[in-house]
């Protein structure tokens, strides 16, 4: 089982008592959200900068351009995928904080 929405809460429970801290907690919490984003968004799937990237290495590395329905099926199913993840950690989220 993999603990997701734990992520999301957890970040939220730490960003309400930096809201009435001090500059440096502030800032120090952004960096790391920032930093934690950044990283998210260079693992190589379609529809984000990785994927893009691996597509580009895949062109260097066999020396012709890859077909661009593939590139469209990859990214229109990870687009579902990411969809039905943020919905479900979203859903299950909800569920925690109502119960």
């Amino acid at each position: 089982v993999i603990k997701v929405g734990a992520d999301v809460m957890s970040q939220s429970s730490v960003a309400m008592p930096l809201s009435k801290a001090a500059v440096t907690p502030i800032l120090l919490f952004a960096s790391q959200l920032s930093l934690n984003l950044g990283i998210l968004n260079a693992l190589p799937l379609p529809l984000l900068d990785g994927g893009h990237l691996l597509f580009i290495l895949i062109e260097v590395v066999t020396r012709r351009k890859v077909d661009k329905r593939a590139q469209e099926w990859a990214s229109f199913t990870m687009l579902l995928l990411l969809g039905w993840l943020t919905v479900s950690v979203a859903c299950r989220d909800l569920r925690a904080l109502l119960a």
